[in-house]
């Protein structure tokens, strides 16, 4: 069974009995394919004969609209007159992960993403390199779990009947380029006339969230958002929540953005007085700088004393950053591997949040609100040091540019809200509005 041909893509699927007798390769023919209906229920099958000397193999797939889960059953029944041991044996073949060509592809996910074989056993979610399996390949006795190939988005396993022991297995293909990773199930003897029937369950198709443990225990692992997962998981559960009532993933992210800004709106506020402080002390602050300029211990002492006179805390300025920052990590992470959002739209000419902008408006716009926050907050250091940091804008237009629009459409929204706080801020407390151009001697 291929899946994927390109090299980013490249898999198959590979079924196969193992046994004396048996031809390395077999050609099978196709029967007519059966649609069986149920209550409720709909169901294609598709077998597949072959027949060798004294040996007959039927290997049935069996599909249901709306499912990913395929069924595999094989049916090996002894024609000869000596007894005959097979074993059944399912198998994933793929090519190693595609590296990043360029340097900007470093920052696309779906090259520094996991791609590559895993699989569960005993309650753990392992995850086996394709250059780790060159080097050391695997053999485990494992009851029940599963195994196969995973990426970003989508997986691709093989699942033993429950309960069942196995062989799974992993290693490098001859060419080096590749690799091969499944599990064997037990032998077992056929009398003459005797026949068996070894079935199993293939998983392809997308990690959704809430349904993968339906499905085989352990699978919603994959969906691996690393040490964030504390985090990562509940956000996921509230956004998919909201995405319920409002239907667009864009707008169940904006609206998160909303409800973190709500929650955390008075640390927020805090920070937001404190650099409003600061800014309004910038004058009395560089007229120490030029008294002191030569005594760094006298000019600190005279900065501190003026901070605590004026009630100013340079520190209390970062403190809701640093609150914040775990949900910033978690959000990066759930919008980077949510399948969910792959494909999904938002407005106009953002079709699919988890692509970047195509026309690159989130980014731009994203760089000029950040202009506007850094033009908010005091301006420290001298002239130089403050027109690099007004660099810092273009930098992260390049980098959000290749971002997934949905993530670039968080920040982005994330900012306008720390801007408008600020503003608010800076207007009661009477600090003046500054000008946009950096390179303005009065802004």
């Amino acid at each position: 069974m291929l899946l994927g041909t390109d090299k980013t893509k490249f898999l198959i699927i590979a079924p196969k009995l193992e046994g004396i007798g048996l031809p390395a390769r077999r050609i099978y023919r196709v029967e007519a394919v059966a649609h069986y209906e149920k209550p409720g229920e709909h169901q294609v099958s598709m077998p597949l004969v072959w027949q060798g000397k004294g040996i007959r193999v039927t290997r049935i797939y069996s599909l249901k609209p709306g499912s990913y889960v395929v069924g595999v059953k094989t049916q090996v029944e002894n024609l000869g007159n000596k007894p005959r041991t097979v074993a059944s044996v399912l198998q994933l073949i793929g090519r190693n992960p595609v590296l990043a060509t360029h340097l900007w592809d470093n920052f696309l996910p779906k090259y520094w993403s996991y791609r590559g074989p895993g699989y569960y056993a005993a309650g753990s979610y392992e995850k086996e390199s394709s250059a780790g399996l060159a080097q050391k390949p695997f053999n485990k006795r494992v009851k029940g779990g599963w195994i196969g190939v995973v990426n970003q988005y989508f997986d691709a396993v093989a699942i033993p009947p429950p309960g069942s022991i196995q062989g799974f297995f992993g290693r490098a293909v001859a060419t080096g380029d590749g690799f091969l990773v499944g599990y064997r199930g037990h032998p077992r003897e056929l009398a003459p006339g005797a026949s068996t029937t070894f079935s199993s369950q293939l998983y392809l198709g997308p990690k959704l969230q809430g349904k993968l443990d339906q499905i085989a225990p352990g699978l919603a692992r994959t969906v691996d958002y690393g040490k964030a997962t504390i985090i990562s998981a509940p956000l996921f559960s509230v956004l998919s929540r909201v995405h319920s009532l409002v239907g667009n993933w864009g707008w169940a992210i904006i609206i998160l953005v909303l409800l973190i800004k709500a929650i955390f709106y008075w640390p927020q506020r805090i920070g937001a007085r404190s650099m409003a402080k600061m800014r309004k002390l910038q004058p009395r602050v560089k007229h120490l700088q030029e008294r002191y300029k030569d005594d760094k211990q006298k000019l600190s002492k005279a900065m501190m004393e003026l901070y605590r006179k004026e009630g100013a805390n340079p520190v209390s300025g970062c403190l809701p950053m640093l609150i914040q920052a775990p949900i910033f990590i978690g959000l990066f992470y759930v919008l980077t591997y949510s399948v969910e959002l792959r494909l999904a739209p938002w407005v106009f000419w953002i079709h699919d949040l988890s692509a970047p902008d195509p026309y690159y408006v989130l980014p731009v716009i994203y760089a000029f609100l950040m202009l506007v926050q850094f033009r908010l907050q005091p301006q420290m250091g001298d002239k130089n040091q403050a027109r690099l940091l007004m660099a810092m804008p273009l930098l992260f237009a390049f980098m959000y540019a290749i971002f997934p629009s949905g993530l670039v459409l968080y920040y982005l929204f994330s900012t306008l809200l720390n801007i408008l706080i600020q503003w608010q801020v800076n207007r009661e407390l009477g600090v003046p509005m500054p000008r946009l151009n950096p390179f303005n001697k009065k802004a």
